[in-house]
């Protein structure tokens, strides 16, 4: 789905965010 898709890409992001601060 496409929604899950941008979900998935939001949280690795997020969360490759929250590990470079």
């Amino acid at each position: 789905m496409f929604l899950s898709t941008v979900f998935s890409v939001f949280t690795l992001f997020l969360s490759n965010k929250l590990h470079g601060c």
